[in-house]
C-alpha cells in the first residue's frame, strides 16, 4: 500500500503511472505494482510535496525544507536525485512546482515569491536561474498555490490572495493586474488551479 495515510499530491504521468506524495514517502503506482520510496532509504530527504512531470518524462517534487527531487524511471528502477542550495536553488523551503512546455521549473515558497529554473541536459542535471517575480504586492500578493498550462502554451499560476501570474512561451512571468473577482459569499484566497483543454482556467477556494 501507500507509505503514509496523508496524501499531499497526486500526479498522473504520460507513461500511465500515478505518483503520490505522503507524509511518509513517495509511491509510484502502475499496472497494479506499487513502488515505495521512503525517507532515509530510497529518498535522501523527507517531506516531498508538489509533483510535476517534465517534457522528458522525469518527475520533479518539491520538499518543505530540502529543495527539489528528480525521479527518473528506467524499467522498474527509480533513480532519485536531490537538488538544494548548493546546486543553484535560491531557497530550499519550497511549496509549489509548475513545469512549462519548455521544461522550465517554476517554484514558489510559503512566504510568497516565484523563481524559474532551467534544467541543463547532462546526466546529473544542472539548474540555472531563469527569472524571478516578487509576489508581495497586490493583486498578486501571497504564496503561489497552484499552476497549469493552457492550450496556447501559456503557464498560469494562482496566488493565495486570488491573483494570477502569466508566463509566456519565452518564460517571462508577469502579474496580471486584473484580479480574479471574488465569488459572492466566498473568501477570495485561492487554493487550487486547473486549466482545461479549451483554455478555461478554474480557481478553487478553500471554503
Amino acid at each position: 500500500g501507500l507509505p503514509g495515510d496523508t496524501v499531499f499530491a497526486v500526479l498522473a504521468t504520460k507513461d500511465g503511472a500515478m505518483w503520490i506524495t505522503t507524509e511518509a514517502g513517495v509511491a509510484r503506482v502502475r499496472e497494479g505494482r506499487i513502488d515505495v520510496l521512503r525517507p532515509g532509504i530510497e529518498l535522501p530527504v523527507v517531506d516531498a510535496r508538489s509533483l510535476a512531470e517534465a517534457p522528458d518524462g522525469a518527475v520533479w517534487a518539491t520538499t518543505v525544507r530540502d529543495g527539489l527531487l528528480r525521479l527518473r524511471t528506467e524499467g522498474t528502477r527509480i533513480t532519485v536525485t536531490a537538488f538544494g542550495r548548493r546546486d543553484g536553488l535560491p531557497r530550499s523551503d519550497l511549496r509549489t512546482l509548475t513545469i512549462d512546455p519548455a521544461g522550465r521549473l517554476w517554484l514558489g515558497w510559503e512566504a510568497g515569491g516565484l523563481f524559474g529554473m532551467v534544467v541543463g541536459g547532462n546526466a546529473r542535471a544542472e539548474l540555472r536561474p531563469h527569472a524571478s517575480l516578487s509576489t508581495q504586492d497586490p493583486p498578486c500578493e501571497g504564496a503561489i498555490v497552484a499552476g497549469g498550462v493552457d492550450r496556447e502554451g501559456i503557464t498560469w499560476l494562482a496566488t493565495a490572495s486570488g491573483g494570477r501570474v502569466r508566463i509566456d512561451a519565452a518564460g517571462a512571468p508577469v502579474c496580471v493586474r486584473e484580479p480574479i473577482p471574488p465569488i459572492p459569499g466566498r473568501p477570495r484566497p485561492g487554493s487550487s488551479l486547473a486549466v482545461f483543454g479549451d483554455g478555461t482556467a478554474w480557481l478553487g477556494h478553500r471554503n
